[in-house]
């Protein structure tokens, strides 16, 4: 650290200029102290007094050693000014104290064929699908709990009156108090839909159009909104089809064999492709529940009655090809 290797006279020149520089700025700006695993504001000052007094004692010629010779009153009050200065330096370079009101960003992204869990201090918890992000603040607001999700995710949110918990996800939000849902915001697919489990949502955003209306939800609602055609509808939904995901179970019902070639390349993480494209828009129903991908390229052999090969890496299945 720049302000260890300062006291302990080990510094570069560079080094000792920054330090100097921002010790400067410090005489006309006020900063935040955040007391977290670097200890009190005490404890590093009586760490920096204790270096300064081993420093004096080697005879160095230092600016410090100056402001030890200053006469009475005027010495101590410029030692306690630098001791404020120096530790709010040892917070500062070492990430702690951040400038008022700057929020850092976590950001959580899943791979196909993968799933990750994100817990929240205040009892809320995310299970994110494959191919997802979920960012969210280290910490929360005193007025709201916000987080940005681009794919898929459930959430299971901890009640709060004072903060409600909002979704951000593409062109809708969705705000919650504490409530059991799920939504589903991939870029490429044609729609996004949140799906209430649990309690109450609204759901809004660009999406609800110029009139910023709001859609309140109640359970077992589902809201889907069309992505080209600028539709919203709202209703009933199956749980097992929507949130299986979570349970490796993967339900389908009419649904395009695109879409569900989309759908298990996420949740296995093999990319499946298919080279009679005519096949891509017929519609088929499949429940596969903790099936293994092997299992379920049969069965969409019989569905469909196309061939398929396995393309295999250093002994690992990397693709699946379906073909007429």
């Amino acid at each position: 650290m720049c302000i260890e290797r300062y006291l302990s006279g080990t510094s570069t020149p560079s080094e000792k200029l920054m330090l100097e520089k921002y010790l400067d700025s410090f005489q006309k700006e006020e900063n935040e102290w955040y007391e977290q695993e670097m200890g009190s504001k005490d404890e590093l000052q009586e760490k920096i007094f204790t270096a300064i007094q081993r420093r004096n004692r080697s005879g160095e010629p230092t600016g410090i050693r100056k402001l030890l010779s200053f006469p009475g009153t005027l010495r101590v009050a410029a030692i306690l000014a630098l001791f404020t200065l120096l530790a709010t330096a040892v917070l500062y370079f070492s990430g702690v104290i951040l400038p008022p009101g700057e929020i850092v960003w976590n950001e959580k992204t899943t791979h196909p064929g993968e799933k990750m869990i994100v817990s929240f201090i205040d009892g809320s918890k995310v299970t994110i699908n494959a191919e997802s992000t979920l960012r969210f603040p280290q910490e929360f607001g005193k007025e709201n709990r916000e987080v940005y999700l681009t794919g898929e995710a459930f959430f299971e949110i901890a009640p709060d009156s004072a903060r409600p918990f909002i979704v951000y996800s593409d062109k809708l939000s969705t705000k919650v108090l504490g409530t059991a849902f799920n939504v589903s915001a991939f870029p490429g697919d044609p729609c996004i839909t949140v799906s209430l489990l649990e309690g109450k949502v609204q759901v809004a955003g660009e999406a609800m159009g110029n009139d910023h209306r709001t859609i309140l939800l109640q359970p077992l609602q589902q809201l889907v909104y069309e992505k080209t055609e600028k539709t919203i509808t709202v209703d009933a939904f199956d749980q097992e089809k929507v949130i299986g995901w979570k349970d490796n179970s993967l339900k389908f019902e009419k649904e395009t064999l695109g879409t569900i070639l989309t759908a298990l390349e996420r949740a296995y993480g093999v990319n499946i492709e298919l080279s009679d494209t005519t096949h891509r828009s017929r519609r088929y129903s499949a429940n596969f529940n903790k099936t293994s991908l092997i299992t379920i390229a049969e069965v969409l052999k019989k569905l469909t009655g196309l061939r398929y090969r396995k393309v295999e890496e250093h002994g690992e299945l990397r693709r699946i090809v379906f073909f007429q």
